[in-house]
């Protein structure tokens, strides 16, 4: 889930602060095995990166909308005192 998350952070798909957030959640969603072979390992790491990406997903469509509803709010506040 960190390299994913990383690597978001860094192509702008995700903020700092929220980083951690979606590894704590990845990591309470992923199946856990407390005595795994190498199968299982590679499927929980597979399996880590997939709602990792997904969690991402979800926080940059959130971060859109409410930058587009910061803008669209700017933008009517700066027509209204030009007028």
């Amino acid at each position: 889930a960190n390299e994913i998350v990383n690597a978001g952070f860094r192509k702008g798909e995700c903020g700092f602060l929220q980083m951690a957030d979606i590894i704590e959640e990845t990591m309470a969603k992923a199946t856990f095995d407390s005595n795994p072979d190498l199968d299982v390992y590679l499927q929980t790491d597979a399996e880590a990166r997939r709602i990792a990406a997904e969690l991402m997903k979800s926080a940059s469509q959130y971060n859109e909308g409410v930058r587009d509803a910061i803008y669209n709010k700017v933008c009517t506040l700066s027509i209204t005192n030009y007028q």
